[in-house]
């Protein structure tokens, strides 16, 4: 009986590790869309400036490519940043770290949205 329980605890804590990772991965993703769209309306003024038609498609394209590199390697930094924390006994503060983060590169993004 205990062996049982013991079995579902670890299902239980397992699960809720993934459904948390997955909630972050849907909000990098989104972030990483967010850069984007900062990224080639920045490009959009600048090509403006100098009159370049073929700027703006080029960073869009090569952006796309940089980006979803680096979101493919934080979604797997985080979900071994969480599995490590859940290892240790520090789930909660692991995700109080990440979403610490997550909460500082959108307030650095909505503050771009101003100056662009």
């Amino acid at each position: 009986m205990t062996q049982a329980k013991s079995i579902f605890l670890h299902i239980i804590r397992f699960s809720g590790h993934y459904a948390v990772w997955l909630a972050f991965t849907v909000s990098q993703l989104g972030l990483v869309i967010w850069i984007h769209q900062l990224v080639v309306t920045g490009a959009i003024v600048y090509a403006q400036k100098v009159n370049n038609p073929w700027l703006v498609r080029a960073v869009d394209m090569w952006s796309m490519v940089i980006l979803g590199i680096i979101v493919l390697v934080t979604v797997f930094l985080t979900e071994a940043h969480l599995s490590k924390g859940l290892r240790q006994q520090r789930f909660w503060q692991r995700v109080g770290s990440v979403i610490v983060i997550e909460a500082v590169v959108a307030a650095v993004l909505f503050g771009l949205e101003f100056v662009l």
